[in-house]
């Protein structure tokens, strides 16, 4: 796989098809390699996340853009829906913004090679955290496989919704437990929170409506669980990966969830918005 890096603003047409939009699930050693110098990984998912920085790919896992056509027979490029929970809002305006410029068509808007660029230097980060208040409460889940299997294989994100007075929470710790890896997600307060499930796209139906109990530090047993799953087709006496279509999981003959296939020779899926009520492959 071969791996590049470039800000958002260089971005040339002819790389729009190969911005890669699921880079949080690509190894870890491959995304090292092009860290801008100075820079941590999570620093850096983060700069692609905000779309400060843009990672190219000879054949991403999850385009970032999709090219469509208009009403009048001309192309432009959107964002893809399986990569939407990958990128910022204002990511996702910045790459729509840079496929519209015309000066897109090189690195510095005529057709002349650009001047290279001084080597990328972040600024330090400051330290705020003295202030910041105690992360007194927790909530423990459990997924049904390894995270690496889960990170690979699967692709599922987990997050606690937000209350009234903080934000949502993404960021869970990890360890492996007696039936695949517990989740703890810390908070500074105990107000109930909804534990929502994404597989590269908006929420999935598995998520649940009712809201959680966090528990202080310490004392939060697990009481959910997740079984990932991946689409798969049997013939015969042989299990492979569907390439295309469309997957049902329907629970007491209801529709739970809907995954779309991502097609062109491709076996990766994400989940749809459809619900039992209507179908929306989006």
């Amino acid at each position: 796989m071969s791996l590049r890096v470039v800000k958002v603003t260089d971005l040339m047409t002819y790389e729009f098809s190969k911005v890669e939009g699921g880079f949080r699930h690509l190894d870890a050693r491959e995304l090292e390699r092009v860290v801008p110098t100075g820079m941590t990984l999570d620093s850096f998912k983060s700069q692609l996340y905000d779309g400060h920085l843009v990672l190219l790919s000879d054949a991403p896992a999850v385009p970032a853009l999709q090219a469509v056509k208009g009403r009048m027979g001309d192309m432009a490029w959107t964002v893809n829906p399986a990569a939407t929970s990958q990128l910022s809002p204002q990511a996702q305006k910045a790459f729509v913004a840079r496929t519209k410029m015309r000066g897109g068509a090189s690195r510095n808007g005529s057709l002349h090679p650009p001047l290279p660029e001084p080597p990328y230097s972040p600024e330090p980060v400051v330290d705020d955290a003295s202030g910041a208040p105690a992360l007194a409460y927790e909530y423990r889940f459990e997924v049904a496989c390894s995270e690496a299997t889960l990170n690979q294989e699967v692709g599922c994100q987990f997050a606690l919704g937000r209350t009234q007075g903080e934000a949502e929470i993404g960021s869970f710790d990890k360890q492996p437990s007696e039936q695949g890896t517990a989740f703890i997600a810390r908070a500074t307060t105990g107000h109930p929170r909804r534990l929502i499930t994404r597989v590269a796209a908006p929420e999935m139906g598995v998520s649940r409506r009712a809201p959680v109990s966090l528990k202080p530090t310490g004392k939060a047993a697990v009481r959910d669980a997740f079984i990932p799953v991946t689409p798969a087709v049997q013939l015969g006496a042989r299990l492979g990966f569907p390439t295309e279509g469309y997957y049902y999981h329907f629970h007491e003959h209801r529709l739970v969830q809907e995954y779309c296939l991502l097609g062109e020779g491709r076996w990766g899926f994400y989940a749809t918005r459809s619900t039992h009520e209507a179908l929306n492959t989006g």
